[in-house]
């Protein structure tokens, strides 16, 4: 599949500061950022948060600084890192509001003197899970996760539906819990609410940001939570602020799709129309898991957030490039990828038009968003994308499928951005190594190769994560630690060289296999667990 190149776009120099120290927050912007002619500095890892413990404020604060008087064009960042500490962090310090909103006025100076600089900022809405745990939450949340759910579940039910029984059914919930910890946990999400109100209010007065990112984390279709984002939607509506500030269902992608925008906003070829096609166009209305509203506003939002536009249309026009193709799910409830039932290459019938359609075409970048299942690739989807491996290369494609539908889309959706912005898709027959890429950049005549390799790389690792990691290699080791006396699928340290290597060996068999059919030279070097939990890992390849 050949790809065309956009108008070329001057090299610029982006700082970046992840939403904490995870792979899929920090190493997979690196990762993508290399499909682009653009650097990236980004703290040093030892200063950054590391799980429960915060990062270094002070030193991150000093890093940014330097940064900045060094010269950084754009500045990508979260609010969590560098207001809290960290992602948990802003959801169990006990910082006050003042100091937080002190780091913001920070920022508010720092933009002052580098007028030029273009900041992108995102915010969580802090998450409320509907479980007894407490491995990301404050440690209450492991006796009384499920009542602070309920809680907060039924009482946005009332503030929305005004049904009295949702209130009481709230009041029930709540004196289940000792009035102490309600009022820490109402306390803490005032304090998190105020500091993102503030972030709106400076869009409005000063237009601090390129664009704000407000992202909604596990979320469901009632809540405090819910309730928040309302709020703010309805200030960023007074504002006018549309067009700047972005709230939507997501939160680990988000600083993908920042680079996106960032990308297109530096770009003279302007925003990017993107046309949509679902596998069931029925179901495009369906509330994944996870989420509180229908998939297809989800993709329009984050379409938007990433810099381009949402077209659907059965007869695109010439001048339609960029294409999503979207495995999303059958009926109303959203499956889990470890529990997927067989399919057949039938099931995909419908997606089968727009994939040969682009292949004829020769000049369509293709994304595909794999949003079948939570937690995780469809494993016939996949197969029936690498079966095209001759004609369609993963030089030249996106692909996503990993834990909830947000996250899939951000994903899948920057990663088409970029391609379209920068990627010739190319069938490689020579290799290129991924360490010599920096030193080709500055070479016109290798750029185009280069890019297309590091989209491989990219597509490669998404591949590999989200379905044969994701889907299978967590679910063998959660069985495998199910038989094992006092281990924890959340505490991998008593055994941790074994499970590293347990899962090692199987993933890097699949991305050796990847690597022969594409003909790409890359191999698995390393995996590791950013927070010692069989929830999320880390790949290492070159």
């Amino acid at each position: 599949l050949l790809l065309l190149l956009a108008p070329a776009t001057s090299a610029l120099r982006l700082c970046f500061l992840p939403l904490d120290e995870r792979f899929t927050t920090r190493n997979a912007f690196l990762n993508l950022a290399a499909v682009s002619p653009h650097t990236v500095s980004t703290p040093p890892f030892a200063i950054l948060s590391h799980q429960r413990e915060p990062a270094d404020l002070g030193a991150l604060q000093a890093w940014l600084a330097q940064e900045m008087d060094t010269g950084c064009d754009v500045l990508i960042t979260s609010s969590e890192l560098l207001f809290y500490g960290g992602l948990i962090t802003s959801r169990i310090s006990n910082d006050s509001q003042s100091s937080v909103l002190a780091r913001v006025e920070q920022l508010v100076q720092l933009k002052a003197q580098h007028p030029h600089t273009r900041i992108y900022l995102s915010s969580v809405v802090m998450r409320i899970p509907s479980y007894n745990e407490d491995v990301e939450e404050p440690v209450y949340w492991a006796t009384y996760g499920v009542d602070l759910f309920q809680f907060s579940y039924f009482l946005g039910k009332y503030e929305t539906l005004h049904n009295p029984a949702d209130l009481a059914t709230a009041d029930g919930y709540r004196k289940r819990v000792p009035a102490a910890i309600v009022q820490e946990f109402l306390w803490r999400r005032s304090r998190n609410f105020n500091v993102t109100s503030r972030l709106v209010e400076l869009q409005h007065q000063q237009k601090l940001f390129e664009s704000l990112y407000i992202t909604l984390d596990d979320n469901a279709l009632y809540g405090l939570n819910i309730l928040e984002s309302e709020r703010l939607k309805n200030m960023t509506r007074t504002f006018n602020l549309s067009s700047s500030v972005f709230i939507y269902p997501g939160a680990d992608e988000v600083g993908l799709t920042m680079l996106s925008k960032a990308c297109v906003d530096a770009a003279a070829a302007g925003p990017p129309d993107i046309r949509v096609v679902y596998r069931n166009e029925s179901n495009r209305f369906a509330i994944p898991g996870c989420e509180g509203q229908p998939m297809d506003t989800t993709v329009r939002q984050q379409i938007a957030a990433a810099g381009a536009v949402y077209t659907n249309t059965s007869q695109p026009p010439p001048s339609l490039r960029v294409w999503l193709l979207v495995n999303n799910f059958d009926g109303v409830q959203q499956g889990d990828a470890a529990t997927q039932p067989p399919h057949t290459m039938a099931d995909y019938t419908s997606l089968v038009p727009a994939l040969d359609a682009a292949l004829q075409r020769r000049d369509v970048v293709l994304g595909f968003a794999d949003n079948r299942y939570l937690n995780g690739g469809d494993a016939q989807f996949v197969a029936w994308i690498t079966q095209r491996a001759q004609v369609l290369n993963v030089t030249s494609f996106a692909y996503a499928g990993w834990n909830t539908d947000g996250n899939t889309l951000g994903t899948v959706i920057a990663n088409l951005v970029l391609l379209h912005l920068y990627a010739r898709g190319s069938n490689v027959s020579s290799p290129v190594s991924l360490q010599s890429q920096q030193r080709q950049k500055q070479s016109t005549e290798d750029r185009d190769l280069i890019f297309s390799i590091a989209n491989a790389h990219f597509t490669l690792l998404r591949i590999v994560e989200d379905l044969y990691y994701q889907t299978f290699v967590r679910t063998w080791l959660v069985a495998y630690i199910g038989h094992v006396a006092s281990a924890s699928v959340n505490d991998l340290r008593p055994m941790l060289p074994f499970y590293t290597q347990y899962s090692f060996n199987p993933l890097n068999s699949s991305m050796a296999q990847l690597s022969s059919l594409y003909n790409v030279p890359f191999a698995l070097d390393a995996v590791y667990y950013p927070w010692n939990r069989t929830f999320e890992i880390g790949l290492l390849a070159s």
